[in-house]
């Protein structure tokens, strides 16, 4: 046995069970483990240390912990996973230095991929628009960063006029971004577009 070996239990992803590493086990799971699994192992991955923590048989800064081997993460639906895990932790957060920390946490993770993606380009596939969308809206809403949440802005009164002008996923993330930290005014702007549909 090589003491420093990965181990990947439910490796393909195929088995309907949960799946939860001790903290060495997990340690090895680092970025460079990680690029050699599929997409479906890492997802699982994610998605089994969020039901782990939710359990209560791991600490929410663990999970913090483990999702930093992540910055590297390119796939939609990997992304997907981090992301539902990242709300949970959010929703655990109950001090204001907490949720300061974390957001800085969020920043340092998503901002990366954010910035490979960059702005949407005519024939990019579908998953990478839903991929920037999906990121924009973890780092104006859970990330709190301000140049986001003033591009959200940005492209949200933009859509407003010009609907055609602004991508969709970027539409649908800037709108919930700007809904996340809007002000009175906004507000009653988004809840009159929900209830007369414009």
């Amino acid at each position: 046995d090589d003491p420093n070996g990965v181990v990947v239990v439910n490796a393909g992803g195929s088995g309907f069970f949960r799946v939860a590493y001790d903290d060495t086990l997990r340690s090895r799971l680092d970025a460079e483990a990680l690029a050699g699994l599929s997409t479906l192992e890492r997802y699982s991955l994610v998605d089994d240390a969020w039901a782990a923590t939710v359990a209560g048989q791991m600490s929410a800064p663990a999970l913090l912990d483990f999702l930093r081997a992540f910055r590297g993460e390119r796939e939609h639906a990997v992304w997907q996973a981090i992301a539902m895990a990242l709300r949970g932790l959010n929703r655990l957060l109950d001090d204001g230095v907490a949720h300061d920390a974390f957001r800085a946490e969020v920043r340092s993770l998503v901002g990366p991929a954010l910035s490979d993606l960059g702005e949407p380009v005519p024939g990019e596939s579908d998953l990478t628009g839903k991929l920037r969308g999906l990121l924009t809206t973890s780092m104006g809403v859970l990330g709190a960063d301000a140049g986001i949440r003033a591009r959200c802005r940005e492209l949200f009164d933009q859509a407003a006029t010009d609907p055609a002008s602004v991508d969709p996923e970027l539409t649908s993330a800037a709108t919930s971004v700007v809904a996340a930290s809007a002000e009175a005014d906004t507000y009653a702007r988004l809840r009159h577009g929900f209830e007369h549909g414009s």
